[in-house]
């Protein structure tokens, strides 16, 4: 079940469609009484949804920062034992505290300063468009080269109307 408040918040406005589905997946594992203890793993959701497990490891991340789910306790993987993460929906009361719902998702609130998607520093210079023609008044005093504006194409002669041709040496 997932309620109106929860898809009305900003924190579930600004989730991608991955973690959503990654949500609801963990979503239909509660049962009404196992809340804390909904196991569901990076690989559950690779095999579930078809993604990858890094794009799997960013919609749980997404999730946990946005207040949706809290991990109970942390998976492990190793060869004696396998055991996946255990979960908690902030949107129910925990089955294994009691503790009353958080819905941690209301108080997300998007950070002025970051990004979507942070962008790399760049060392190398950004050219300008050089030989631009737009507008509708001329101006061909800029530096560059641009001119913005009408151009009228004028023809005085036949002779100026031959196309001058680039030669190449050793031709």
């Amino acid at each position: 079940m997932i309620f109106h408040h929860l898809m009305d918040s900003q924190a579930w406005k600004g989730l991608g469609a991955i973690p959503r589905a990654v949500y609801v997946d963990i979503a239909k594992r509660y049962h009404g009484s196992n809340n804390g203890r909904i196991g569901y793993s990076i690989r559950c959701a690779v095999r579930e949804l078809h993604i990858g497990n890094a794009t799997a490891k960013r919609a749980l991340d997404d999730l946990q920062d946005r207040g949706f789910i809290v991990a109970v306790k942390k998976g492990a993987f190793s060869f004696k034992v396998r055991h996946a993460s255990e979960w908690r929906l902030t949107c129910f009361k925990c089955d294994v505290s009691n503790e009353l719902s958080t819905k941690d998702f209301l108080r997300w609130t998007p950070e002025k300063n970051k990004a979507r998607f942070p962008q790399r520093k760049r060392t190398d210079a950004v050219g300008e468009a050089i030989g631009c023609c737009c507008g509708t008044s001329l101006q061909s005093d800029t530096a560059d080269g641009c001119c913005s504006g009408s151009v009228e194409a004028v023809s005085d002669t036949a002779s100026d109307a031959v196309a001058e041709h680039i030669y190449l040496p050793g031709r």
